[in-house]
C-alpha cells in the first residue's frame, strides 16, 4: 500500500478528533443509573478509556511514520537539497520573518504593534536634544516583506508537492490499518 503525506496528516486529524470527542465523553459515563449500564450499549467508562488508550498508541505511530516520511522525502529550497521535515521546520522561521517586516513596513503603527513610529527624544547635554528616527523606511521593509512573502509561498508549495509523494507504507513502518477507519472494516 502506497501513502503520501497528506493521507497521513488527514488520518492523524480523524484520530485527533476522535480522541477529542471520547476525552469530553468520558466526564459523562461517570455518573450513571444502574439501570442504564444493564442496557446493551451502555457507554461505559472503561470501554472509553480502553478506545482512548488504542487512538493514543495509533497517533503515536502514525507520528512515528510521519517522522520517517519527513525524512525520506526530498526536495531543494533556495538550491539546498533538505528532506521534508526541515522544511516544514524551516517554514515557522521564515513565517516569523516575514511577520517581523510586515509589521516594520507599516507607517503608522497602533498600540497593538510592535514599532511605534511617534518620536522620542532624550537630552544629549544640557540643552541639546537627540530625536529618535526611523531607521529602515517603511518601503524598505515593504520590500523585505514581499521578499519573505514570496519565499514562505514557495516553501509552502514544495512541502505541500512533497506531501503529495507516495511511499510504500512499509518503507517508513507503517501498518496499512493504521491508514482505515475502523467504522469501514466493521
Amino acid at each position: 500500500m502506497k501513502v503520501t503525506g497528506h493521507e497521513i496528516i488527514n488520518r492523524l486529524k480523524e484520530l485527533k478528533a476522535e480522541r477529542s470527542l471520547l476525552n469530553d465523553t468520558f466526564p459523562t459515563t461517570l455518573m450513571q443509573f444502574p439501570s442504564d449500564l444493564e442496557e446493551d450499549g451502555a457507554v461505559k467508562p472503561g470501554v472509553i478509556v480502553d478506545r482512548i488508550a488504542g487512538l493514543e498508541l495509533g497517533i503515536v505511530k502514525l507520528q512515528h511514520a510521519q517522522s520517517r516520511y519527513g525524512a525520506m522525502v526530498n526536495l531543494v529550497f533556495e538550491g539546498e537539497p533538505m528532506p521534508l521535515i526541515r522544511a516544514v521546520k524551516l517554514l515557522g522561521g521564515i513565517e516569523r520573518v516575514e511577520k517581523l517586516w510586515r509589521s516594520a513596513s507599516q507607517a503608522k503603527v497602533g498600540r497593538r504593534n510592535m514599532y511605534d513610529d511617534s518620536p522620542k527624544q532624550r537630552e544629549l547635554s544640557k540643552g541639546v536634544f537627540e530625536t529618535q528616527a526611523r531607521v529602515v523606511p517603511a518601503e524598505v521593509a515593504l520590500k523585505k516583506a514581499q521578499k519573505a512573502g514570496r519565499r514562505t509561498s514557495t516553501l509552502r508549495g514544495l512541502i505541500a508537492a512533497g506531501n503529495a509523494r507516495a511511499v510504500e507504507a512499509r518503507e517508513i513502518g507503517l501498518d496499512p490499518a493504521l491508514m482505515q477507519d475502523a467504522s469501514q472494516s466493521e
